[in-house]
């Protein structure tokens, strides 16, 4: 069987028992990468180039032979090439290396401002003469299939975003052998940038070139930004894909952007009553696996943020009366747990020892699976609802867009059809409506107008 039989999912035929994706796969991209990462030989001379031209004749009939031998014999092959062509203008780049260290003044001033340098750097490093080194869309898929997918809202980038990008470039750049042929071969670019007097490029080419070597455990511009430009890439062509969708559905894209949630919930309920259209709608998002992880990701983190409204001084009105709380806080003082002046030890265990106060956290999420099912009846529930619509415009009126996009996901968590035990948000509701009644009984949520 060869490696073109082989599907990405399938068990990798060398016997590690992985996936190939995960195993042969990787490794013949790493080689492919490696093929293209070498210094060129620009102005070399014969010198060492010269000498081992036989042992370039050699490697490439060696990538038509099979065998693992042939493939090892072809790695040597590659990696002695490569460092002969390092080792040729090893002279030039040392006087390029000099001639940065001359402009040290002005280059420090340079790397003082990182917004201005992470800015040129994603400039730099997308011109072609760095296109050897960029990472492919597939690579980067499997990269997130490991750390996870970015998924942007609406607002744009988080900072949850950006870490996921910062692990898929480290483990792009791979191990401690391919960091060292990356770095000479970005060495290798100095003398050009230089001698055109490209000196504040020059440095970043420097600069990203010793961080592969001395933080290999953490991405350097470089690295950030040849993943970051493969995401741009991987992220224009699914949406060219969505706008070629939605112009066969009849769908203004444009114009659905800017719908508010009504307008949008319209276009869902027709999409849905007509079968053709929901047809290729399914047929779309089976053949994009990413965009499934995306969207899940999006649904977690958009969950997590609308439970952070409950922890808003003027998110009271969300929470259970005095009355609705009443018959659990005797529930919960009959466990053995104090209602009176124990808010310290709610925060972060100040007041007692962080075993205590985990008891307590416990003790009361434990009772918000039973109240949950008992207060939320679906009246109870269309009263949330109606909460939280008069929340989230009071929200908007305020200027507080981002906050009144989470009380937007609330409301669909809170109709979501799962038992009431299950919902998120109702859990959450419950167990914040308890923490607020502990310190002060005396304490009442305010009726929302």
């Amino acid at each position: 069987m060869t490696a073109n039989d082989v599907g990405r999912n399938d068990p990798c035929p060398c016997g590690s028992g992985k996936k190939y994706k995960y195993c042969c796969l990787r490794k013949g991209q790493q080689r492919g990468r490696q093929r293209r990462r070498t210094v060129s030989p620009r102005s070399a001379g014969d010198g060492p180039i010269g000498l081992l031209k036989q042992v370039d004749r050699l490697t490439r009939r060696l990538r038509k032979v099979p065998g693992e031998e042939a493939r090892e014999l072809e790695r040597q092959g590659e990696e002695l090439m490569h460092l002969a062509r390092f080792v040729a203008r090893q002279e030039e780049i040392e006087a390029a290396l000099e001639a940065l260290e001359a402009r040290r003044p002005a280059l420090d001033e340079f790397q003082e401002d990182p917004t201005r340098a992470m800015e040129r750097a994603l400039e730099l490093f997308s011109e072609e003469r760095f296109d050897p080194f960029r990472v492919s869309v597939e690579e980067l898929e499997q990269a997130f299939e490991l750390v996870g997918y970015p998924a942007p809202g609406p607002f744009g980038m988080e900072e949850e975003d950006m870490d996921i990008l910062f692990e898929a470039a480290t483990y792009l750049v791979g191990d401690d052998q391919e960091h060292e042929r990356t770095a000479q071969a970005l060495l290798g670019e100095l003398p050009d940038l230089v001698a055109a007097e490209r000196f504040e490029d020059a440095w970043l080419v420097q600069h990203s070139a010793y961080w592969l070597i001395e933080n290999p455990d953490q991405p350097s511009p470089f690295s950030f930004v040849m993943v970051q430009l493969a995401y741009e890439e991987m992220d224009l062509d699914l949406r060219r894909r969505y706008r070629d969708v939605a112009e066969e559905l009849g769908i203004d894209v444009e114009k659905l952007r800017a719908a508010d949630r009504d307008q949008v919930e319209a276009l869902a309920q027709e999409l849905k009553a007509d079968p053709a259209k929901q047809a290729r709608i399914e047929r779309f998002v089976d053949g994009e696996p990413s965009l499934a992880r995306q969207v899940e990701t999006q649904l977690i983190r958009e969950s997590r943020r609308s439970l952070q409204l409950l922890e808003r001084q003027d998110s009271d009105c969300l929470l259970l009366s005095p009355e609705q709380l009443a018959p659990w806080l005797v529930k919960l003082a009959m466990r053995g747990v104090a209602l009176r002046g124990d808010e310290e030890m709610l925060d972060d265990g100040a007041a007692l020892d962080a075993e205590s106060a985990e008891a307590m956290k416990e003790a009361i999420y434990e009772l918000t699976l039973e109240m949950s099912p008992a207060v939320f009846t679906e009246q109870r529930r269309e009263e949330l609802v109606e909460d939280l619509q008069g929340y989230r415009d009071r929200l908007r009126e305020a200027g507080e867009d981002e906050a009144a996009r989470w009380a937007d996901v609330a409301i669909d968590i809170v109709q979501w059809e799962v038992p009431p035990a299950k919902n998120p948000f109702l859990l959450a509701t419950c167990y914040a409506s308890v923490r607020k009644a502990i310190p002060s009984l005396s304490e009442t949520a305010e009726p929302c107008e």
